[in-house]
């Protein structure tokens, strides 16, 4: 469920700050990976926000889905000299954490999605399923057209919410995001986590994904397994 709440602490350098929730409550962590901007974008204090609660690594309650209620600060709409103290905490932060800055392409994908291992070894199953089951007769050939098709269908879905969350319009449920990859489309939502970087950093959501991968690779095999005849 979204709350609404307004940022009462943002330090920019450090990219992160804190939140009120409306409802009452402690004010809430918020990344600024939490936060759909575009570039020339900043969260600010005194931003009226909606937002979703999740937990952290640390098991804390954070903001997770951060939309403006009345649109972003730009760079050029803050005070005075703002903008060039922020770039200076900006580049302080990066002196000071240049591990950071450095990270290597192997910690990335854990952030984002499925890394590029369990990416390719679920699709190597997939396509060892539907192989097999097809050559077998044990499921009708048009199996690979539905994945196809599917696949297309949810990774336009992932391409339209994340459009949307840039412009702050109507979001896709994300039991419905769940949903398409759970009837076969979980391919193409794996090629919009890589290629979109959409919905990939959220715990919970990635959670459900990969549980939804699991679920229709089980399915499908079973399906093989007793052959269907449609």
């Amino acid at each position: 469920m979204r709350r609404q709440g307004v940022i009462q602490r943002w330090d920019d350098g450090k990219g992160f700050g804190f939140i009120r929730p409306h409802d009452g409550g402690p004010d809430l962590f918020v990344h600024a990976s939490a936060c759909q901007l575009r570039q020339t974008q900043r969260p600010a204090p005194g931003v009226e926000v909606s937002f979703e609660t999740e937990r952290g690594r640390d098991g804390r309650a954070q903001a997770a889905g951060v939309l403006p209620l009345h649109g972003w600060p730009t760079m050029d709409a803050l005070p005075a000299g703002a903008v060039e103290q922020r770039r200076r905490n900006a580049d302080e932060a990066r002196a000071a954490r240049p591990q950071r800055a450095s990270a290597s392409r192997s910690e990335r994908p854990q952030r984002g999605g499925p890394s590029l291992r369990v990416a390719g070894l679920s699709i190597a199953a997939l396509l060892l399923v539907l192989i097999v089951a097809t050559a077998t007769h044990r499921l009708p050939g048009w199996i690979w057209a539905w994945h196809a098709a599917t696949s297309l269908l949810c990774f336009a879905l992932y391409a339209a919410d994340k459009s949307a969350a840039q412009a702050g319009r109507w979001r896709t449920p994300e039991s419905t995001l769940l949903t398409f990859g759970l009837i076969g489309g979980w391919p193409g939502a794996i090629a919009a986590h890589h290629l979109l970087r959409h919905k990939s950093v959220k715990p919970s959501f990635r959670a459900a994904f990969h549980l939804t991968v699991v679920v229709q690779l089980v399915a499908l095999s079973w399906l093989a397994w007793k052959g269907l005849r449609i």
